[in-house]
């Protein structure tokens, strides 16, 4: 029981960490604090994909300097590039997740607006976990990963404090992809 909890609470700290790390750039870079899209702050996945990669080497227990820097640094590139196709159809998909959710007013939903954007970059995440931990349920990491990135968002929308919220994101993230890619 004791090394479960070992094997487990350091990626989890990992995650929050990032997402902490994410909202700090978000309140940094915002204007009285009106937030138009989290994944435009890039630096979050910079340290998503920094701190989640090295919580991915920890979690299976990777040891070899070569294998850790081909994870950490394909895993980054991956957060980058599926950070950034969102926003290459932001638009499109904000429309169709306030169409979607339309009998919840936008003010409630909070962060919750972005569930579209958060469900096609957790499918990417997904996508790309599964092909660098070489993975045959493929569509399986793809849902679940998805699914887990809506939720957080959901989640993240009851907190006012962006800190608190992003770090709870983090968090489900994290959980998300260990659970999709634990043995």
């Amino acid at each position: 029981m004791q090394t479960k909890i070992k094997k487990y609470s350091l990626p989890f700290l990992l995650f929050a960490l990032a997402g902490f790390l994410w909202a700090w750039e978000i309140d940094r870079g915002t204007n009285n604090g009106d937030l138009e899209n989290p994944f435009s702050f890039v630096l979050g996945a910079l340290y998503f994909g920094a701190l989640g990669s090295l919580a991915l080497v920890w979690f299976f227990e990777i040891s070899r300097l070569k294998q850790i820097l081909k994870i950490v640094g394909l895993g980054t590139l991956g957060w980058i590039i599926a950070w950034i196709l969102p926003l290459a159809i932001d638009y499109w998909l904000f429309l169709f997740s306030v169409h979607i959710l339309d009998f919840v007013p936008m003010e409630k939903l909070g962060l919750g607006i972005f569930w579209l954007e958060f469900l096609f970059f957790g499918g990417l995440l997904g996508l790309g976990n599964a092909f660098l931990f070489n993975k045959k349920l493929k569509w399986n990491l793809v849902w679940k990963v998805g699914l887990g990135f809506v939720i957080a968002s959901l989640i993240g929308s009851i907190f006012a404090n962006i800190f608190i919220a992003f770090t709870i994101i983090g968090i489900i993230f994290g959980v998300s992809i260990l659970w999709t890619l634990r043995k």
